[in-house]
């Protein structure tokens, strides 16, 4: 049976894919194709959590409360027990899984990890086929920034592209992250192309994506998908930049982060586009790179990235001192009194506020002001997070009867996140083994 990997990259228009592959099984399903579902119903996240190596922990353990080995190998365990139920219980006429995770490209970053995935596959499957868009790297930091200022960034896009985008970095050095999927699966089964419009197969990236898989299926499936995950603009950015410093100056303010929330929402919805870039600057850096990348995969190109997706930086004329400016008339509405009491909602706020110091108790190990904090949010308002984040804490606290009751209610309120259910199952499995 074959296998078909797409590893995005990130920004490649992922959740577009992932979000037609979910919508469209059925109908893959009726062509031999099957988009694996155990590691995620939509990106296959878990598959690249699996991957990674033992030291290695992200958001993705966090939310699971999973933060030493033992709890890892168990989450690896129960991961493989899923999985291997699903591929057996594949229809016969299925010759072709499809798996879809961007993660593959930003988590899973060494050979290590790379051939650890091919080491699991291998028991599965005998042919490969990796998929794989390519983005250039002044573009991809612009929809990185965009993403960083939207959960409350406060550094400049040059200040972040320092610390992050250099050559050393596997996530934006092509050549190097390619090269280890070639060592591990091969040239030939390396499937590269270029995140352009002008790239795209009818300039379109579903086209271009599903012809890669089976022409067939162009004319065989609903391509009509909505995806929200848009760029800031340039003045989006410098306007979403000045909310998160406003809200910085009074961080234990549940207020304030609250209106601040709404203000990135608002923002985000009215300031779409392309945003700041560095394009000489990073261009510069990876140029050595790029063009080994180039004439390795696409030797008809003249240059591997088009050089003329630019934006305007200059046109709002918005600098530093308009930035602190706003955040300034930001901090003025944000205190308001009559802006918080028209929010009708104080007894949230405080709930709120609870739980962010509770979190903050947890992580200083102090568990009886936590446990307090946590008790107060719920009582104040029965909220999925406040659920969510006691489970978890109960949990490290091998309170397992109640850490299970509290995950029980956060499904009750959103039974539509299947990791609430994994820790549920963890929340089982630790109590079982004590």
């Amino acid at each position: 049976m074959k296998v078909i990997i797409h590893i995005g990259t990130e920004k490649t228009g992922t959740t577009t894919i992932q979000e037609y592959l979910f919508k469209n099984q059925q109908s893959l399903k009726n062509e031999g194709y099957y988009f694996l579902q155990s590691a995620g119903k939509r990106c296959n996240r878990a598959l690249a959590a699996y991957c990674m190596s033992s030291d290695k922990y992200d958001d993705f353990f966090h939310k699971k409360g999973i933060n030493d080995k033992a709890g890892k190998e168990k989450f690896r365990e129960r991961f493989l027990n899923r999985f291997e139920e699903e591929i057996h219980s594949i229809p016969e006429n299925i010759h072709t899984v499809i798996i879809s995770c961007e993660q593959l490209h930003s988590r899973t970053s060494t050979y290590e990890e790379v051939l650890f995935l091919r080491d699991l596959l291998s028991s599965y499957f005998n042919e490969f086929k990796i998929i794989c868009y390519l983005k250039e790297q002044s573009n991809l930091i612009t929809s990185i920034y965009s993403t960083y200022l939207r959960v409350g960034g406060v550094e400049s896009l040059g200040e972040r592209y320092e610390k992050m985008c250099h050559p050393q970095n596997n996530y934006y050095n092509y050549e190097k992250m390619l090269l280890n999927w070639e060592d591990v699966f091969g040239i030939d089964s390396l499937s590269i192309s270029i995140f352009s419009g002008n790239s795209f197969l009818n300039g379109d990236l579903l086209d271009d994506f599903l012809a890669q898989i089976d022409e067939v299926l162009l004319e065989k499936s609903n391509k009509k998908i909505t995806t929200k995950n848009e760029s800031l603009n340039y003045l989006g950015q410098q306007l979403t930049k000045a909310a998160n410093i406003s809200i910085a100056r009074e961080p234990e303010n549940v207020n304030t982060e609250q209106l601040a929330s709404n203000l990135r929402n608002l923002i985000s919805q009215r300031y779409k586009g392309k945003g700041e870039q560095l394009k000489q600057e990073i261009m510069s850096l990876f140029s050595e790179s790029n063009e080994k990348v180039r004439l390795k995969f696409f030797p008809h190109l003249k240059t591997l990235f088009e050089l003329n997706d630019s934006c305007d930086n200059n046109s709002y004329k918005v600098d530093d001192n308009n930035v602190i400016n706003l955040s300034d008339i930001f901090t003025l509405l944000l205190k308001s009194k009559e802006v918080v009491e028209v929010s009708g909602k104080q007894s949230i706020f405080k709930s709120e506020k609870n739980r962010l110091q509770a979190l903050q108790y947890q992580k200083s190990r102090d568990s009886n002001s936590a446990e307090g904090l946590f008790e107060e949010a719920i009582a104040l308002n029965e909220d999925f997070k406040n659920y969510r984040d006691y489970s978890i804490f109960l949990k490290e606290q091998k309170k397992y009867e109640k850490s299970l009751a509290m995950c029980c209610l956060a499904i009750s309120l959103e039974p539509n996140r299947p990791w609430l259910k994994e820790l549920k199952q963890s929340i089982i499995d630790d109590a079982s083994s004590t």
